[in-house]
């Protein structure tokens, strides 16, 4: 059955209750403790009684919609979900290790915001008034600064405190005003010294002003409810493709050459750097330019449907057996999304 086939099959579970979970395969021999524990930790997460998390609200709308119609036919390896029980495990200790005066911490949060429930937790709160969000990922990821789905992310937990539904938390967002992270570096080395010389990366994130998160997160509601309702209303209704920022999807490149020679001389940014290097060479015309695409990373190493054959979009290099991966027809444009 292709993806799209499958997807129009299970559109049912959209307006189901019930998590779905992946399945698991073992082909490391993990000891079973370390696997139950995995799977302890897929399950644990829940948006509760919310319409949508945060984490789901500034994600793609394709990531979540197949979330809820197709996670029970995905196949996982238990070795493919150690990062994410790493990090869970690191906000149970860091949750119970303080008691301090004056903190919130693991404080879950609802808001009725545009006719949806969103639901989020807040790692800490420290009086006089910041919030801090832990970060438990690799040392790649903030060579560069703040992430911008990281910037998203804060601003909007900080919109569902302003428009909670308890008291408290509405208070403690009136005094808030500082935002940041605390990125723990889990393959930190002296290799990264020079440009990150600490295991653990504080990194400030601007507070947007009310107004301008307010929009946005009335944006990304009315993005995902419209995906919603077109799947329940339309049967053959397919989500549209995630965004190149959501793919990761890196720029081409272009690769100078010697002629007859595999091995690239030099990798440029564009087109004009690469023959501006084929001009200072001493024989220029024995060299020629060849354009290598981007890469969509998200699609090729992290996302568990387009890795199983069961994203519409992508195909996979090396899917799963029993999958067998196709690509969607091109998307046509409708008055807020691109679908098909």
């Amino acid at each position: 059955m292709t993806p799209e086939a499958l997807i129009i099959a299970n559109k049912h579970k959209l307006t189901g209750t019930q998590k779905l979970h992946p399945g698991y395969v073992n082909p490391y021999g993990l000891p079973m403790p370390l696997c139950k524990a995995i799977e302890w930790q897929n399950k644990a997460h829940s948006r509760g009684r919310a319409n949508i998390s945060v984490t789901s609200l500034i994600d793609a709308p394709l990531q979540f919609f197949l979330r809820r119609v197709l996670m029970d036919h995905v196949v996982l390896e238990y070795s493919d979900r150690l990062w994410a029980l790493y990090g869970t495990l690191a906000h149970e200790v860091l949750e119970k290790g303080s008691d301090a005066p004056g903190q919130l911490r693991e404080l879950r949060m609802f808001a009725d915001l545009y006719g949806w429930c969103v639901s989020g937790q807040m790692d800490l709160y420290e009086d006089p008034d910041v919030m801090t969000d832990y970060k438990f990922t690799s040392t790649y990821t903030v060579v560069n600064g703040l992430r911008k789905e990281w910037e998203n992310q804060e601003n909007t937990y900080a919109t569902l405190m302003r428009h909670s539904d308890d008291p408290a938390v509405q208070e403690v967002a009136d005094r808030l005003q500082r935002l940041q992270i605390c990125a723990m570096l889990r393959d930190w080395g002296p290799r990264h010294a020079n440009k990150i010389p600490s295991k653990v990366k504080i990194l400030e994130v601007p507070i947007w002003p009310a107004e301008r998160a307010d929009d946005y997160v009335a944006t990304r509601i009315g993005i995902h409810k419209e995906v919603e309702d077109l799947a329940i209303a339309r049967p053959d209704f397919i989500p549209p493709m995630c965004s190149p920022d959501e793919r990761w999807l890196d720029p081409p490149t272009f690769a100078v050459k010697k002629k007859g020679n595999k091995k690239a001389k030099k990798l440029c940014e564009t087109m004009a750097e690469a023959d501006a290097y084929i001009n200072l060479q001493a024989t220029p015309n024995q060299f020629i330019v060849e354009e290598r695409a981007g890469g969509s990373k998200k699609c090729e190493t992290y996302c568990d449907f387009s890795r199983c054959g069961l994203c519409p979009y992508y195909k996979c290099k090396k899917p799963h057996p029993a999958i067998r991966p196709i690509v969607s027809a091109l998307p046509v444009k409708t008055n807020m999304l691109t679908v098909e």
